[in-house]
């Protein structure tokens, strides 16, 4: 499967699905998910918000971040920290609305997405309740000509006295042309 953003705007329901973590297999937050790749149309040198990971805690247990890596970069750059928002309800349709991969960042496209960066908190050293459901976003800018991809992010967390790791299958293009990107 290979979503695509083709208007720069979040892709929201469909992304929340394809990129969440399905019944755990390994540890507290699942097996990574679908396989796919999310490409985004942006320009060199311009900031994008990457908010389509859904980090659910499946235990009866906390789940505390420890770590995160952004695995084999290529043409692009993370920069500034990662985040956790929650999910929120859209109140004109009821859908559940990740902030999904868009221009800009910060994410200030729609009250919404304002609503739940306003909400952020940090990454490292966060704790997922049980059953708790938090949107992971960070910042990535394309720094190659024609497009660049990454694989999805890595994350290292303890709960009920483990250490788990879990490696978002979903990898993320950022090109001038998305039919141009190999996936």
């Amino acid at each position: 499967m290979r979503a695509r953003n083709l208007l720069g705007v979040p892709l929201v329901a469909v992304v929340l699905l394809a990129g969440c973590s399905t019944a755990p297999k390994v540890g507290p937050l699942g097996n990574g998910g679908d396989q796919g790749q999310q490409c985004s149309p942006g320009r060199i040198g311009e900031p994008f918000t990457i908010g389509f990971y859904d980090l659910h805690n499946y235990s009866k247990s906390p789940v505390k971040i420890t770590d995160i890596t952004l695995p084999s970069p290529h043409g692009l750059k993370r920069t500034g920290s990662w985040w956790l928002t929650p999910i929120l309800r859209d109140p004109s349709n009821g859908n559940w609305m990740d902030l999904g991969a868009s221009y800009p960042f910060p994410p200030t496209f729609s009250k919404l997405a304002r609503e739940e960066w306003r909400r952020r908190r940090p990454l490292i050293g966060a704790v997922l309740q049980a059953h708790q459901d938090l949107n992971l976003v960070f910042e990535l800018t394309r720094t190659a000509v024609n497009y660049g991809i990454v694989a999805g992010p890595k994350v290292t967390y303890t709960s009920a006295g483990k250490t788990w790791t879990v490696t978002e299958h979903f990898s993320i293009a950022i090109a001038a042309n998305c039919s141009k990107v190999p996936g």
